[in-house]
């Protein structure tokens, strides 16, 4: 409620998380400005990169090992 009148009267409203409640406990309290992704669930430059070696060494040593990707 604090945040509607905020808003009524042109005061700022710190933006939240929104999404189902059920699914993102975080985005309660409602009543906020909200962004569509959290930052902070976005990987960074650095973990892309190394789950990229790892996947890509996972899939050199079955194809190694296997000889093709198909079974």
């Amino acid at each position: 409620m604090a945040s509607l009148l905020r808003g009524l009267n042109g005061g700022y409203i710190s933006p939240g998380q929104g999404n189902d409640p059920i699914r993102n406990p975080d985005a309660v309290p409602t009543g906020r400005n909200f962004y569509g992704f959290s930052a902070d669930k976005v990987p960074s430059k650095e973990a892309f990169a190394l789950g990229k070696k790892l996947a890509d060494t996972m899939i050199d040593e079955y194809r190694e090992k296997n000889g093709s990707l198909s079974r």
